[in-house]
């Protein structure tokens, strides 16, 4: 698995229906510019029950009601291997 922090959907399918007729629509990303996003730009709050696998800090989380995280080991999606304990190194 490569991993360099940037996750993009390179395609996407969007399907509505009006008045019994349904419409398929594909998206197809063919070019994207990026520039440096501010701290702001980046949060993400996550509803609890989501469970994130940050693969950049090696951590494993479910968002409880309260907001707290719920630690889980991080592991090797292809080999099933541990890589990293339950218990972060720190807690942003």
């Amino acid at each position: 698995m490569n991993c360099d922090g940037l996750w993009m959907p390179s395609e996407a399918t969007y399907v509505s229906s009006f008045m019994g007729v349904i419409n398929t629509y594909k998206c197809v990303l063919k070019q994207a510019t990026l520039t440096p996003p501010n701290d702001n730009q980046m949060r993400v709050e996550f509803p609890p029950g989501t469970e994130v696998m940050d693969s950049i800090a090696m951590q494993n989380y479910v968002i409880l009601k309260d907001g707290k995280r719920e630690y889980r080991s991080f592991y090797d999606v292809n080999t099933g291997r541990i890589i990293a304990p339950a218990t972060p190194s720190s807690n942003p």
